[in-house]
């Protein structure tokens, strides 16, 4: 069994046309009891039935914005938490959205639970009508910390995820640059639905959660998910 915690995928179509995903995977009862709901400009990880027993003190860490959008300026972020938010509202110019990804990331640090998971964000934006689509990602751990602009060709999607893949004892990964743990991933479709099948399909069946995705379709975001 790999279990690999929370993961954001960013990349392009095989059309070309920028897209994300996103997972949640969980090892307990508990951690399973969650669903990803599209809501305007956003996608939540909540609650199936209601803050459960012993969730209360860390429930901004289990429910929390996932996906957070606009559709112009184009604009999407993407990540395992409350920076998903932070992020989105303090991004404006490419120059100043690679800063504060590192600047939230860096004063959030990674979350204060037990295995001091990692936070991982992703940001897809087009700073103006001409221009080139942008792709960002970030991770900090307890040890490591990285934010990078990447170029991503068609039909290439990469992924962080906030553990390293053993069931019995989550570690995050360790990394120089983020270069040296971006891995592909090999989803298949082109739509939103496609995706959010595609990476649910591709996570271990024993921890999945839920997923969720986003590709740009005619001029705004088509978002899904797929839960448990």
């Amino acid at each position: 069994m790999v279990y690999l915690g929370r993961v954001v995928a960013i990349g392009r179509t095989k059309e070309g046309r920028p897209c994300c995903a996103y997972a949640v995977s969980g090892r307990s009862r508990s951690s399973r009891m969650r669903r990803a709901i599209l809501h305007h400009k956003r996608v939540a990880i909540e609650p199936l039935i209601g803050v459960q027993e012993g969730q209360g003190d860390q429930a901004s860490l289990i429910f929390y914005d996932c996906i957070t959008y606009n559709d112009y300026p184009p604009l999407i972020v993407i990540g395992n938490g409350n920076q998903v938010n932070s992020i989105f509202d303090l991004f404006s110019s490419e120059e100043s959205s690679v800063k504060n990804m590192r600047e939230i990331l860096k004063e959030l640090g990674p979350e204060p639970d037990s295995y001091h998971t990692p936070r991982i964000a992703g940001a897809i934006w087009k700073p103006s009508k001409d221009s080139p689509w942008r792709y960002c990602v970030g991770m900090i751990t307890s040890e490591d910390f990285d934010v990078k602009i990447i170029t991503i060709p068609k039909n290439r999607l990469v992924y962080l995820s906030t553990y390293t893949g053993d069931e019995l004892e989550p570690k995050a990964p360790k990394f120089d640059s983020i270069d040296d743990i971006l891995k592909e991933i090999d989803l298949e479709g082109s739509s939103a639905g496609d995706f959010a099948d595609s990476m649910f399909d591709w996570m271990d069946h024993k921890f999945i959660v839920c997923t969720a995705s986003a590709v740009w379709m005619n001029d705004r975001w088509e978002l899904a998910v797929r839960n448990r």
